[in-house]
């Protein structure tokens, strides 16, 4: 019992001596338990933490008095789910409050920061004060990482553990910065008050952009920047930019809305300073493994020229669109898919502010037509069958025409093979296959769409296909192929024609009855292989030379359906007494068949070429080289015409003779032998006659590509690096010699496009096109590239169209300058953004629009 007193006794008066020699605190932590109360707002409470404080250090000072504690080099303290690690930390017992500060250098400089880890999150301060119980604090010099980007503030206050506000900060996205191999970054947004959400979103005040420490332009009244990959309603950055015809403009300021967990909406706004302004909304939809979608609409008043002068106009258009996706997991057998695309105009697509790339000929303002189509789709288990019902609409913006089929029916039969069994080749080849389709049309225009009177005009029909085959080998080297169609149609009108004295008119009159016709047609092809080889030499350049043709032979028999015997024709008396035929079909939706007797014989001739040549870099000592990779010959001979039985000869093919050289061709030949009668010298007539010979070349189109690049030009790619060090300049990649020097292979590429029109006519006068494409693009560093792309017109002497590029890799930007000088839209444009997918629209984009010629479409 003696000792245990004198123990306490020892522990008491060693407490005692420490506190009055404890040395003096730095100035910035002095009377840390006097912080004022507006500042931490941490009133004194009774009652334990929530759990206990762990702590550690290489040397522990305990003031039992003033209960304090000094935790002095590689200081730690662990509490809950928060983690300190600091060069000095004080401790007051009876606050809570937690003092912390980073390592000293020579001159009184924070050389190392201190740490505080919370829920994952990691901080680095200079120095802070912190309650443990409140979770409330200060801190000075703070910088942490938010995902794609570094947050760094002079001043930060701690609200609780999940909330900071922040003051003089900076936040920006360069990786270089961000991994510490820089000490200044590239670029930074800078401003005086951030409030940074754990986890969750970075909203600030008025924002500066910088950029290598140089203010631009770039000011935004406030940012929302998220932090989570998890969706969260705020506001995103906007676009600001310049362009020509619309002015300054502030585009696509968006409020972004997640309304549940499987739906989210945002709004997006443009204005421009010539008045023009635009709203973009959009909802989108995903349940995981059913389906998902989007709903888009927009609208835009556009406003050109100055108001109350020569060229002013102001126009409205909109845009609905929906996009529709079933999951094929939800169920295998039926199947919805929707895709509406609906545009008042031409103009939503043409005006200037869409055309936001005009440099892209695949864009949008290129577009003439567009398709919607909403489907339903069943797939029957028990049948082959499988059913289609849907729903199709499209416009054409050059006529404003407007089709509409609805609806839209198909069945559709699997093909089948009902004899498959057999032993016999002739009946277990044969096949049947079957498909119907039903619909209903109507042809109309952009004002008189879903008005009264639109769907009177509407036809329907149904039709019928059936496909009946087989296949055998005769003589073991040829394939012989019948085969047998028929086609039936049902309709739900036709037409009765007079001729109305009184009138003096022809009349149609539409008879709403139910009418079917058929049609059908039988053939059979004949086809085999044929392989020749002239083997050459075996020491030689060329080896041998092989060539494959595959002939085929089809015949095809289509009864006269416009003879009485059918009934598809009858006939009225006109006002000269001449007695005329017609289709009681017309204007149907199904009103086409053949009026003449057919018995043709098809030709076809598939050719290719190959050759062998020595190669001793193979490992077989030789290679092939493809001469003509596909040469096709077609033309038919119909016995039941009295003249002009063979049809044009049709040709095309293509081949790859060198690495990297591509041709294609193809064109027509007419065999007979034709007689222009110039009697007329104003408009002389030409005359084909009915004798084989001439074999005139009426068509030609031709096209040669070639490529090159540097990798191209290498003579072994398999020879090994010669540069063995590799480094960079500041964040540029090169190659270093023995000497040290820095070495770059430049990349390029170059495209050569030549393509050759000829028609002739019967007259004998010729049209020819011949154009010139170059595209290509070379980059002079790792992150310069320039690219170009020119259209040359040989025939008239002039460039058509060119496009030059340049693009630079800033690191954390991406900068670009596209100019085209000459063709329907002239332009130039520059563009610099941020690559970080958070700070997208963090961008300047300014377009010029020189000489639009909108009648270029």
């Amino acid at each position: 019992m003696t000792g245990h007193i004198f123990i306490f006794f020892f522990i008491f008066l060693y407490g005692s001596i420490h506190a009055q020699q404890t040395p003096k605190k730095p100035a910035d932590t002095q009377n840390m338990d006097k912080t004022p109360q507006d500042t931490l707002k941490t009133k004194e409470k009774e009652g334990a933490l929530k759990d206990i404080i762990k702590y550690n250090a290489e040397i522990q000072d305990h003031d039992l008095i003033h209960k304090k504690s000094y935790l002095i080099g590689n200081a730690s303290i662990d509490y809950t789910n928060m983690n300190v690690q600091a060069d000095y930390i004080e401790i007051y017992w009876k606050s809570n409050d937690v003092y912390a500060r980073g390592k000293l250098d020579s001159l009184g400089r924070v050389s190392e920061s201190t740490t505080l880890t919370q829920d994952g999150k990691k901080y680095n301060y200079d120095s802070f004060h912190f309650n443990l119980k409140t979770k409330k604090g200060l801190a000075d010099n703070i910088r942490t990482e938010e995902q794609e980007g570094v947050i760094i503030a002079k001043r930060v206050k701690i609200k609780n553990d999940s909330i900071n506000l922040m003051r003089d900060a900076i936040y920006t996205t360069d990786t270089y910065f961000k991994e510490r191999k820089d000490i200044i970054p590239d670029y930074y947004l800078k401003t005086n008050k951030i409030k940074h959400v754990n986890k969750k979103s970075i909203i600030t005040g008025p924002i500066l952009m910088y950029v290598h420490e140089v203010p631009t332009p770039l000011l935004l009244p406030f940012s929302y920047i998220p932090t989570t990959e998890n969706s969260n309603a705020g506001i995103r950055i906007p676009r600001w930019g310049e362009r020509a015809n619309v002015g300054f403009f502030l585009e696509n300021l968006e409020f972004f809305w997640p309304i549940s967990e499987h739906l989210d909406s945002n709004i997006m706004g443009s204005i421009y300073t010539n008045g023009s302004w635009k709203v973009d909304t959009q909802v989108g939809y995903k349940v995981r493994d059913k389906y998902s979608g989007n709903f888009v609409f927009n609208y835009q008043t556009l406003i050109t020229g100055t108001k109350g002068l020569k060229g002013y106009n102001k126009s409205n258009n909109y845009l609905l669109w929906w996009n529709h996706i079933q999951d094929s997991k939800s169920n295998p057998t039926l199947n919805f898919s929707a895709n509406i695309n609906y545009a008042s105009n031409k103009d939503y697509y043409r005006n200037t502010l869409n055309t936001t790339n005009i440099s892209n000929k695949s864009g949008s303002v290129f577009t003439n037509t567009s398709s919607s189509n909403v489907s339903l789709r069943k797939n029957f288990e028990e049948l082959p069958m499988s059913m289609t019902l849907s729903g199709d609409l499209s416009q054409n913006f050059n006529t404003e025409a407007v089709n509409i089929i609805l609806p839209n029916l198909t069945l559709t039969m699997q093909q089948r093979t009902p004899f498959q069994k057999k032993k016999n080749m002739f009946l277990r080849n044969f096949t049947i296959d079957y498909n119907m389709r039903a619909q209903s049309t109507v042809n109309t225009n952009t004002n008189q769409l879903f008005k009264n009177g639109m769907f009177e005009k509407m036809i329907t029909g149904t039709e019928h296909n059936f496909n009946l085959s087989t296949k055998t080998d005769l003589f073991t080297y040829f394939r012989f192929t019948p085969h047998m169609t028929y086609n039936e149609r049902w309709l739900l009108q036709t037409i009765e024609r007079t001729y109305n004295s009184n009138q003096d008119k022809v009349i149609d009159r539409i008879r709403k009855v139910f009418k079917a016709f058929s049609t059908s047609n039988i053939g059979a092809n004949l086809s085999f292989t044929l392989y020749g080889l002239k083997k050459i030499s075996e020491d030689g350049l060329i080896q041998a030379i092989r060539h494959k043709i595959d002939p085929q032979i089809s015949y095809t028999y289509t009864p006269d359906f416009s003879t009485t015997f059918w009934g598809y024709y009858k006939s009225y008396t006109d006002k000269d007494d001449q007695i005329q035929t017609y289709n009681i079909f017309e204007n149907g939706l199904y009103s086409a068949f053949p009026r003449h007797l057919s018995q043709r014989i098809n030709f076809s001739l598939q050719n290719n070429l190959e050759m062998k040549i020595q190669d001793k870099n193979a490992s077989i000592g030789s290679r092939k080289i493809k001469l003509i990779e596909n040469l096709s010959l077609k033309t038919n001979y119909d016995i039941t015409k009295d003249t002009f039985r063979w049809s044009d000869i049709t040709f095309n093919g293509n081949t790859t003779i060198i690495k990297n050289l591509k041709i294609n061709f193809n064109g027509t030949i007419d065999p007979y032998k034709s007689h222009i009668d110039n009697t007329d010298t104003v408009n002389p007539k030409a005359y084909r006659i009915n004798q084989l010979g001439s074999f005139t070349l009426r068509s030609l189109w031709l096209s040669v590509d070639y490529s090159l690049s540097n990798n191209a030009l290498k003579k072994d790619k398999k020879d090994k690096d010669p540069y063995k060090k590799k480094g960079q300049i500041r964040y540029e990649k090169f190659n270093f010699d023995e000497d040290n020097y820095a070495h770059y292979d430049i990349p390029w590429q170059l495209k050569i496009n030549m393509t050759y029109n000829y028609t002739k006519n019967p007259l004998g006068k010729i049209a020819t096109a011949i154009s010139l494409i170059l595209n290509g693009n070379i980059s002079l560093t790792p992150h310069w590239k320039i690219g170009f792309n020119v259209n040359y017109d040989f025939i008239n002497q002039k460039i058509t169209n060119t496009l030059i590029t340049f693009e630079r890799d800033l690191r954390s930007f991406n900068m670009n300058f596209r100019w085209i000088p000459v063709g329907g839209y002239s332009f130039w444009s520059f563009y610099i953004g941020i690559k970080a997918p958070l700070l997208k629209n963090l961008k300047y984009d300014k377009i010029n629009l020189e000489d639009v010629n909108r009648n270029s479409f």
